[in-house]
């Protein structure tokens, strides 16, 4: 097990320090990055909003802002292309299919509140 070990701490040393020979240290920290795809702007901020696994947050929420729409809302999924219009229009489409804390179906449209948090919008009934 220690020579394993061994060998794996060898291979990492040696990567790390032909990655630092082949790029500038500017280049270096791009390399190590994953790049994730901006979908919008933070209302909070003003930075980029982020898809991670769980939900389209700010890049900056490790540095204090809060923002998040949460990839399931009422047991309903909310995908990107959803996200994205919550951002620039402040509404997405009609959503049909989410489920109450009581178990009931509704349909709505996520909104951008005036807190910068999502809500719900509920389509006028005939």
């Amino acid at each position: 097990p220690i020579a394993f070990l061994d060998e794996v701490t060898d291979f990492v040393r040696s990567f790390v320090l032909k990655t630092k020979e082949k790029y500038s240290p500017e280049q270096s920290s791009s390399v190590f990055k994953s790049e994730r795809e901006s979908i919008g702007v933070c209302p909070i901020c003003g930075n980029h909003v982020i898809e991670y696994p769980k939900a389209f947050s700010c890049e900056k929420n490790k540095d204090g802002c809060q923002f998040t729409i949460w990839k399931t809302i009422a047991g309903k999924n909310i995908s990107k292309t959803q996200a994205a219009k919550i951002l620039t229009k402040k509404k997405s489409d009609l959503i049909k299919g989410f489920t109450s804390k009581a178990g009931k179906s509704f349909d709505a449209h996520l909104v951008l509140k005036p807190d910068n948090t999502i809500g719900f919008d509920f389509p006028q009934r005939k």
